[in-house]
């Protein structure tokens, strides 16, 4: 089971829901709606149904949805169908 205190520290975007605005999420944010703006958090899952139209930065990020900017990442992401720039530490080495 998760741990409680890192659920405080998150968030959920259900299927369906549209956000829009910037966003800093301490710890977890897991994106099955929208989100059109900018998300900071620590990790970022970008569910199959999912889609942020805004820049990413995360120390992971892993998207199965749409990403339709900028990522900033400390690793790359894997799964990852994007458009427009990637930026990835430089150095971290496959």
């Amino acid at each position: 089971m998760a741990n409680p205190a890192d659920s405080l520290e998150s968030v959920v975007i259900g299927d369906g829901v549209v956000v829009k605005g910037a966003f800093t999420v301490p710890a977890k944010a897991v994106i099955n709606g929208v989100i059109e703006g900018d998300l900071t958090a620590e990790e970022v899952l970008i569910g199959p149904t999912g889609r942020i139209t805004g820049r990413v930065s995360a120390k992971l990020i892993d998207v199965r949805g749409q990403l339709h900017n900028t990522i900033v990442s400390e690793k790359r992401p894997y799964r990852a169908r994007y458009r427009q720039n990637c930026w990835q530490n430089p150095l971290l080495r496959n």
